[in-house]
């Protein structure tokens, strides 16, 4: 928005080219024993397909919502059998925000991990005493989703 500033990554490929090549494999990341429902709320399709691999990996089962509608019928229908919740902040006619929200009125102890491509700070602001319990930022690296999920689980609180 105009006024407030913007953050922005940009990402470049490494040149390998000068570099002495590697003689020991890159360490594989750990994959937890995770078990249980997720339901990952994204619109874009890409996103959706990539948490639920990376999901999968850790041992999860998955349910997918392409707009926040659609996350909210799922979510009453099998609240008792979703773990945790996968968020996007910003999609049409229904913000992560709102969806937040109805989910929380459905059940107070919901585990919702935001994910977006604005800055953590940012959406800390935004959800400080809304209960978040964890934030993912876009573009996903497995160890940090894989961390954060982890995080979530096992702490005693929501």
């Amino acid at each position: 928005k105009p006024g407030e500033g913007a953050c922005l990554r940009v990402c470049f490929p490494l040149d390998e080219s000068n570099s002495p090549s590697r003689s020991e494999p890159l360490p594989q990341a750990v994959v937890t024993g995770g078990s249980g429902l997720v339901l990952v709320v994204d619109d874009e399709e890409f996103l959706r397909v990539l948490c639920a691999r990376m999901l999968g990996r850790m041992g999860y089962e998955v349910v997918l919502a392409a707009s926040g509608r659609e996350a909210l019928e799922i979510y009453r229908e099998r609240s008792k059998d979703i773990v945790f919740v996968i968020l996007d902040l910003i999609m049409p006619e229904m913000d992560g925000v709102e969806v937040h929200e109805k989910i929380t009125a459905i059940n107070p102890e919901a585990r919702v991990i935001m994910t977006s491509g604005y800055h953590q700070q940012e959406i800390a602001t935004r959800f400080a005493g809304r209960g978040m319990s964890g934030f993912i930022q876009k573009p996903y690296r497995f160890t940090d989703f894989e961390e954060i999920i982890r995080t979530v689980i096992e702490s005693p609180e929501k």
